[in-house]
């Protein structure tokens, strides 16, 4: 077994030979009125994905393959695991998850490119399991690559979780010292909801507990009316609501998947309210999709409205991962209403 340390093997840097560990990562959502990074949105359930905690081997569990620095191009970060040491090697980590719910895995691969002679076969292969079942079989041709440009490619899929652990296991399939490599591992919930109950489907807490505004929070006994709504939010999401709100920003989604963003409103009495029109807006940090005048109260009390703002990538230079939601006052009134977001991977 090798040490914690990386070595030099052969003409280019190699690393430790994995021991054995579990380690689960847990998430909490807090959000508020006013702006605030929600880092623990959509969170990475892998810890140490990207191979920068030592000992490495407190989260992975690992056989024959070796953690890689230096003078490797990473695909995030530092470090990289090449899944070859001695021979083909395998690496997994048992992640927390609900059965029944839907996860996205990703990651960067490639391969080592030492010059042929010193490491064939050219065409680097390995196996992507999920809780045991196999979701894919990769290669990576090195040919033309450098320890300075490894050419790093990313893979993406959707799996549903059967149980309250899930094994992610990467397995190579390529002989001798030489193998692909893994870099910026990542399993999030396919679908993230925020708004104001706890219940099934992902509606958690209410978002905008001790943010700005007048917090003051309004509620009614009243049945909201949603007829017609497109897949209306849990009743009791349309019974609160919150004045007087501003910013919310979204943070750590992923920066290739679209996701489509839906405000909840609704128009419940309250002492001091005025009919007032809203402009509604998600922006990536680039031009915002926004809808402009909206007013929940122009059919009267306690109906629900749903604000569909519709796809947007997270991908804009500046603010990688990231959403703004905002809602303002537009009309005579001052009185901004809110009930829930929805910030929903879309297919």
């Amino acid at each position: 077994m090798k040490g914690t340390n990386l070595i030099h093997k052969r003409s280019h840097s190699k690393g430790t030979k994995c021991i054995k560990s579990l380690n689960a990562f847990l998430w909490l959502l807090m959000l508020s009125a006013m702006p605030y990074s929600v880092e623990a949105l959509n969170a990475n359930l892998i810890a140490n994905g990207s191979f920068e905690e030592f000992p490495t081997s407190d989260h992975w569990t690992y056989e024959d393959c070796n953690l890689v620095g230096t003078f490797w191009q990473t695909a995030e970060g530092s470090f990289l695991m090449e899944l070859n040491s001695s021979g083909p090697g395998t690496i997994y980590q048992n992640v927390a998850t609900q059965a029944g719910r839907k996860y996205t895995i990703r990651f960067a691969y490639a391969g080592d490119p030492a010059p042929m002679g010193e490491c064939e076969p050219g065409i680097k292969t390995f196996t992507v399991s999920w809780a045991g079942t196999q979701i894919a079989s990769l290669q990576f041709d090195t040919t033309g690559k450098t320890f300075g440009s490894m050419g790093w490619q990313y893979y993406q899929a959707d799996v549903t979780a059967s149980g309250s652990l899930s094994e992610l296991r990467f397995e190579s399939t390529t002989e001798g010292q030489c193998g692909p490599a893994i870099d910026d591992v990542r399993v999030v919930e396919a679908t993230l909801r925020l708004a104001t109950v706890s219940a099934s489907g992902g509606w958690t807490f209410y978002p905008f507990l001790n943010g700005g505004g007048s917090q003051q929070y309004y509620t009614t006994n009243a049945s909201i009316y949603t007829n017609g709504l497109p897949s209306p939010a849990p009743m009791t999401v349309y019974q609160k609501m919150q004045p007087e709100y501003s910013t919310l920003i979204v943070s750590n989604l992923l920066t290739n998947v679209t996701y489509r963003v839906r405000v909840h409103l609704s128009s419940i009495a309250f002492t001091g309210w005025q009919n007032v029109s809203e402009n509604v807006w998600v922006s990536n940090g680039g031009s915002p999709n926004s809808v402009n005048g909206v007013n929940p109260y122009a059919s009267g009390f306690n109906r629900g409205t749903i604000v569909d703002l519709g796809q947007i990538q997270p991908y804009y230079s500046g603010s990688y991962g990231k959403l703004s939601i905002g809602i303002s006052p537009s009309g005579p009134g001052k009185t901004v209403i809110v009930n829930g977001v929805e910030v929903l991977k879309d297919p």
